[in-house]
């Protein structure tokens, strides 16, 4: 349940610092449309709390077994890239590209 809330948190204080940015950049919409693609994959992330296990929650606890915590920048960079660099469908499309990078990472 601490790994859901943690990334909870992220994408609502994501999608807030991205709805100050459409104020100071009010003529980048991107910055609205990553607002609003963070708050519906919060609450898609919201409703996997109420779910049976995911593949991606599995792997995540897994990932959560071997190293001390989530590494917070990649969790990060992947809220920052919603409607900029990327364009996940869905929670499963957010959460599989961030596992991909924590594998890649974990290698190293």
């Amino acid at each position: 349940m601490g790994l859901k809330l943690e990334l909870l948190i992220d994408f609502e204080g994501t999608a807030r610092w991205r709805r100050e940015k459409a104020i100071e950049y009010p003529n980048d919409k991107r910055n609205i449309e990553a607002a609003e693609a963070l708050e519906r994959l919060g609450k898609d992330f919201t409703a996997l709390v109420f779910a049976p296990a995911t593949e991606q929650l599995r792997e995540l606890e897994l990932y959560l077994e071997h190293h001390d915590g989530l590494p917070m920048e990649a969790v990060g960079e992947h809220l920052r890239a919603v409607a900029f660099s990327s364009s996940p469908a869905s929670i499963g499309d957010f959460l599989d590209a961030l596992i991909d990078d924590l594998r890649r990472g974990s290698r190293s």
